[in-house]
């Protein structure tokens, strides 16, 4: 199935886009877009002071409850587990009946955005199917569950094209350099990483996680 990007008259306005997400001002809520030109007046970025995507804004908690109401579900599953091995913040399914933190849901609008969600405590990310669509084609799903949690979590965009808050889709083609033969750059990166460390005042994670994936992901389904 070939993915449909549909472009809105070039550029999109970020109030223009989010307005229906939440009675929030802009600078509360960040978008995805297909191109990240579109993005050109975002608010939702990082201050040039700051080395990190931090947006100072955080829960006042690590473990977060998320309920999945999309149709991604296998992206939603991997984006969550890319998280939680990238940084001490553990995203768990909220038990039936309860309320959830986060709350993931999809809807099919041609406007120009593949993702947007509300930072902190907002706990609201939207999922544009027709953007995303079910094959890759410059798209991979859990790659824009993943940037659409960096904000449910507190991070902005940044400028950086190897991480995964750039405000523009496919990681994979941005970030080819700095991966080995037969990998593909996905989900959270270092940098993500040390946002999220910063941001909630985590020392910095060591271990083995790895910021890369079998390029064979690329053809995984995205529910």
């Amino acid at each position: 199935m070939t993915v449909r990007l549909i472009i809105a008259a070039g550029t999109v306005s970020l109030v223009a886009a989010l307005a229906p997400l939440s009675a929030q001002a802009a600078i509360e809520s960040c978008a995805t877009f297909i191109d990240a030109k579109s993005s050109s007046q975002i608010v939702c970025a990082a201050s040039k002071r700051t080395p990190y995507a931090s947006s100072g804004r955080r829960w006042s908690k690590t473990r977060l409850t998320y309920r999945n109401n999309s149709k991604y579900r296998w992206a939603v599953r991997r984006a969550v587990y890319r998280w939680n091995k990238a940084t001490r913040i553990k995203l768990v399914r909220a038990l039936k009946g309860r309320r959830a933190d986060i709350t993931i849901s999809s809807v099919a609008t041609s406007e120009a955005w593949a993702g947007r969600a509300s930072l902190p405590p907002g706990g609201r990310v939207l999922l544009n199917t027709l953007a995303i669509g079910d094959a890759n084609g410059g798209v991979v799903a859990s790659d824009v569950v993943a940037h659409e949690l960096g904000h449910a979590l507190g991070l902005v965009h940044t400028s950086l094209k190897c991480s995964i808050m750039y405000p523009g889709v496919g990681l994979f083609n941005r970030c080819k350099n700095l991966v080995r033969p037969g990998f593909i750059a996905c989900g959270p990166q270092k940098f993500d990483a040390n946002s999220i460390n910063k941001l909630y005042r985590f020392p910095r994670k060591r271990g083995t996680y790895r910021y890369q994936c079998p390029k064979s992901e690329l053809k995984a389904p995205s529910r």
